[in-house]
């Protein structure tokens, strides 16, 4: 850093970077928990594949969840991290 950069600038530069990036995070998480009862966001373009992940059990969990939840609850954890990572949660 150079004597001649002034600090509030700097940190100005700072929180506005970071909120673009808590708002897409927050976004994120707000499309995910609408998808639980509606898909049409995070959703891939095909609707076969998504009734297949919804038709397809996980080993890993004895049968006890398919791909479909695993993809929303691998979505949702992904946007918590993130926000967490901003001090948002």
């Amino acid at each position: 850093m150079s004597p001649k950069t002034p600090l509030p600038m700097i940190a100005t530069l700072l929180i506005l970077g970071g909120t673009v990036f808590g708002v897409l995070g927050a976004l994120h998480a707000v499309y995910t928990l609408l998808d639980l009862h509606n898909p049409r966001r995070l959703v891939p373009v095909d609707p076969s594949v998504a009734h297949a992940m919804a038709n397809s059990a996980l080993r890993l969990s004895g049968g006890r969840t398919n791909m479909w939840r695993a993809w929303i609850g691998f979505n949702f954890d992904s946007s918590e991290e993130f926000m967490g990572k901003l001090g948002l949660r």
